[in-house]
Order: C-alpha cells, then structure tokens, then sequence
C-alpha cells in the first residue's frame, strides 16, 4: 500500500508540478511573486488590448486571453519565468479567421490548438518540433514582425480601412495615406519615441546622486517606471485625449467600448447559425465548413504556439533540463481551458517573462497575481479603456514587435553555411506573398529537402593498397551512418573504387563500419545486390561493423552472411578465404 501511495503521489507531482514547492512556500517566495505578477500584471493590460487590436478583435478579448494561460500555467507549468498569454505573432495569425468568423472562430480554434497541444504532450511528440530548423523560425518571425509593423501604420497614423493580408495592407495604405489624421499621426509617433527611449535607457546606472541609498531608490523608481512604459503611456494618452473630449475636441481614433465583467464560461461553437435582419435570412455553417475555413491553422498556430513557449522556456533554464512534454500538456491545458472564456490562443511572451524574471519571481505562482490583476482591470476599469488612443495601442505593439526581426542573421548563416539562407528565405518571402502558414510550411519542406540532400552525400573515405602478392584491398570508411537517400551514393563509390581496378578478381573491398550506427532496410537490400554483382566478378567483400544495430541489419541479409567485428577476424578472413563466402 505504501509502494502504491508514493507511487501515487509521484505521479501526481510528476504532472501536477505545483504540488512538489507548495508546500514549502515561504513569505519571502510570495513577496517575490507579488511584485513580479504585479509588474506583469501592468505590462500585460495594454499590450493585450492593443494585440486584442491586431487580431481584429473587440478589446476586450485581449484581456480575456491574458488571464487564463497565467492560471493554467502556475499549476501545471515547470518553468517559474515563462509567462503565458497573447502574442503579436498568435495575434497576427489569428486575424485572418478572425476576420472570417469573430471571436467564435478565434475560440474554435485555440480549442483546437489545446487539444492538439494536449495529444502532442501525452504522447511525448515533441520531438516533431525539432524539424523547424532556426534559419525557418528566423524567417517567420523576422516576416510576422515586419507584418505586424506595417499593419501598425494604419492605426498610428489613424487610417480607416480594411486590411486583408499583407500586400493587400500595402495597397490600402498608399491609396488612403491622404486621409492620415495628423493629430494621431503626433501621438502615434512620440509615443513610439517615448517607449523607445525608456527602453533604452531602462537599465542606465544612477551616476548623479552622493548618497548609495539615494541612488538606489531612484535608480529602482526609474526602472519601475521604465519597465511599466506601457502602463504609464496608455494613462497619459488617454488622460489627454479625455481631456481634449471634456473641451468638446475629438481629435484622436479612440478605442471602441470595452464590455466591463467576466467573460462568459462556454463551450466554442463547432457550427454556426447567424440570422441577418436586413436580408430577413439566417446562414449556416457546418462543422465541416468552419474546419475548411480554418485550414492549416488548425496545425500550424499550434506548433508555432509550442515552439515559442518551448524556447523562452530552455533561455531561461540556464543549462537544466527542461520536460518539454510537460511544457506541451501545460500549454494545450492553457489553450484548452481559454477557449472556454473565449481567449485567442497563447504562447510564451518574451518580453513579459524577462520583465517576470528581472522583477524577482520565485514560483510559477507569479502567473498567479498577473492574471488576478488583468480580471481587476476587466471588472473595474474596462469602460476607462474607451478613451485610450488607437495610435496609442499600434505604437506599443510597433515599439515591441521591430526588435523580433532577425535579419542580423543573415551575414551569420552566410559565414557559417550559405545553404541555410534558402529555408530562411523561403519562409521569409513566402510570409509575406501567401501567409504566415504558408511561408512557414514551404520553409519547413525546402529545410528537410536540404537535409535529405545533405544525408544523400555521405562523406566516404577511399584508400587503396596492395601487398607483395599483388591483391588489392580496397578500404572503404563511411563517416557516418547510411540510409536510403545515401545508399546509391554509397554503392556508387564502392562501384567505382573496385571497377577501376585492372582486374577485380584479385580485389578485395574492406568496408569499415565503426562509424555505422545504423542501417535501414532500403540501404541494407541494396548493399545485398550490390553484393551479389561484385560475387560474380570473383571479389570479396568484407564489412567489419561493431554497433548492433547495424550488424542485425547486415546479418539478416542472408543466412550464409559472415560478419568481422574485430580486426584479428578480418585479418583470419584475408587470410583463409575458402572459408569467407560472404562479407
């Protein structure tokens, strides 16, 4: 019984991890928890309803995505640092369905992205993930930034129209550039020069004051109004542009009504039946349609979704193992349990989890205060929110988003290895001319086609020698282990180092297997042939191969096959061979 319980309980900390340092939590740990979920708390209110913005949805849907994920996370979550919740990059490739279906379709599919997420964790497959090579996530995300800036420039310089992908946002902004709104054009511009200089100089060293204490206390006043320029842009904005309507002066785009209160707990809708007064009809949508309409997102958003999470994760581990599967269920549990308060999907926030991690956190519980914060907001201060500023809300979302873009990459994949470059810019073009999904999809095949070609050109050493009774040994060394796109390269270079010589009845091929960890079936069929050919020339060939799974593959050729493991058995081989019928 006692096995049974520990056993039990094992398991449950194992997935459960807030039971393992709960119990030892302290004062000191909470005051810790405090101050950091309080600090992200006022980061993550305005940059949700700006990203609410970027995601064509009402404002408050940005807050109902802040709240959740951080609840979810500090119970199942490993990683005290990483805080979960909306994203530019979640934001800008949710927009295109939410432009078709609202913030039902944005619902659906975060329910979609957890439950994915969720089989993904539960059945270990996270090594998927590793198939998105760094030149293909460079590229998305230095293509998501620069197309998440350029949509900014409607809202900054207060231009209305509707934007339907990247080139078509181009468009309408060159054709509509004559109506800019000059008064939001100002307060779209400061705003970015005002978060761009207290970014700056966030971290600068208090050098004016005699007194230690005095300095210290101003130099931490100074990076707590630097690290909350959001918060403290949003309220002076929005302080003048009441000020300006209390004058009767409606110079600014003002964000529209934000609904006060909890978001309704439901279940997403799978179908959709919409009645319109005008035309007197109702419309209907199948499960089966709204599936076509969502599309490659049901997939893509959630592998981007893992892969950004997953990496803050590991930048923050500092050399420890991160249990990436159980990042994978906290995350699904994040999104699954969202989209029932109707929250777009979630990732790991950069910016939010450097700012959670300099601020002192101790636990995931920080995720904790953080989300309890943004319900504070929704329920007290939402009808506050209509005075903010649009430009207001695309500056904070230009400021953040233009330090994503990695083109700094570039020189370095061209130094370390120019075959890199085609993935990186095939998903960075490709972005921009057919989507995000698309882009990163063709850029994940053009990287495994690379990594085919590259695994088809196997390096192999060749020497040959020969003794004073004149035969010939033919030493062939693969460098490393071959499969079936390398196995005709590997038959050819053996193919030509026998056949070159004056007479292949005198020859024997030496085949050093010590770097063959494996051999596939493909391989292992075709060096059987290969085999077989060189018999009927009267030449040996001999493999010596050490690594089990290579000599299995070998062995099972055939019945009468012989194998050298050891150099003494390839030297009694050479040595007597009538007894040597096969390699």
């Amino acid at each position: 019984m006692n096995c049974s319980k520990e056993y039990f309980t094992g398991v449950l900390k194992k997935y459960i991890p807030i039971l393992s340092w709960l119990p030892d939590y302290s004062v000191e740990t909470f005051k810790g928890d405090f101050i950091a979920g309080f600090t992200v708390g006022l980061t993550v209110v305005p940059q949700g309803l700006a990203l609410a913005q970027l995601a064509n949805l009402p404002p408050q849907y940005g807050l109902y995505t802040a709240f959740m994920g951080s609840f979810v996370y500090a119970v199942f979550g490993t990683c005290k640092d990483l805080v979960i919740g909306p994203t530019s990059v979640m934001a800008l490739m949710t927009a295109q369905y939410a432009q078709i279906g609202g913030p039902a379709y944005a619902a659906l599919l975060t329910f979609l992205s957890g439950c994915f997420q969720l089989i993904l964790g539960i059945f270990n497959l996270g090594f998927l993930m590793d198939f998105i090579s760094a030149p293909v996530l460079s590229g998305f995300t230095s293509a998501a930034a620069i197309i998440t800036a350029v949509m900014q420039l409607k809202g900054i310089l207060g231009l209305k129209f509707e934007s339907r992908g990247f080139l078509n946002t181009v468009y309408e902004f060159f054709r509509n550039i004559s109506q800019t709104n000059f008064y939001d054009m100002a307060m779209g511009v400061s705003s970015i020069i005002f978060l761009l200089l207290l970014r700056k100089f966030k971290d600068k060293k208090c050098v004016c004051c005699t007194y230690v204490k005095s300095c210290n206390a101003i130099q931490g006043l100074w990076w707590s109004l630097a690290t909350a320029r959001n918060a403290l842009l949003v309220i002076l904005c929005s302080g003048f542009a009441s000020a300006c309507l209390a004058f009767e002066k409606n110079f600014f785009s003002l964000t529209q009504h934000v609904d006060a209160g909890m978001p309704p707990f439901q279940i997403p809708q799978f179908s959709f039946q919409n009645f319109d007064p005008i035309t007197n009809s109702t419309t209907y949508k199948s499960c089966a349609e709204v599936f076509k309409d969502l599309g490659s997102g049901i997939i893509v958003i959630p592998f981007i979704s893992l892969l950004e999470a997953v990496a803050i994760a590991k930048s923050f581990t500092k050399g420890e193992k991160l249990l990436a599967s159980r990042e994978m269920i906290a995350l699904g549990l994040g999104n699954f349990m969202g989209s029932f308060v109707s929250s777009y999907p979630v990732t790991g926030s950069f910016s939010r989890s450097v700012i959670n991690n300099t601020s002192g956190v101790k636990t995931p519980l920080g995720g904790i205060f953080s989300g309890s914060f943004v319900l504070l907001a929704l329920c007290v201060i939402a009808p506050l929110f209509h005075y903010i500023p649009k430009s207001c809300l695309s500056a904070i979302i230009f400021s953040a988003v233009i330090f994503m873009i990695h083109l700094e990459d570039v020189p370095e994949m061209w130094r370390a290895n120019k075959v890199e470059l085609i993935p990186f810019f095939t998903t960075f073009f490709l972005s921009f001319i057919c989507g995000l999904e698309y882009g990163l999809i063709f850029g994940i095949a053009v990287a495994l086609a690379i990594l085919l070609w590259k695994q088809n050109k196997v390096n192999i050493a060749v020497s040959t020698k020969m003794d004073e009774n004149g035969l010939t040994f033919i030493h062939i060394t693969p460098e490393s282990s071959i499969y079936f796109p390398s196995s005709d390269h590997f038959k050819g270079v053996v193919s030509k180092a026998l056949y070159s010589q004056p007479s292949t009845s005198d020859c024997t091929v030496i085949i050093h297997g010590d770097n063959l960890k494996d051999i596939d079936y493909t391989t292992a069929m075709g060096i059987k042939n290969m085999i077989k050919g060189i018999r009927k020339d009267n030449a040996q060939v001999l493999f010596q191969v050490t690594e089990p799974l290579a000599v299995k593959a070998l062995f099972c050729l055939e019945e009468s096959v012989r194998l050298c493991i050891q150099d003494d058995e390839v030297k009694h081989t050479l040595l007597n061979p009538v007894i040597s019928t096969t390699f």
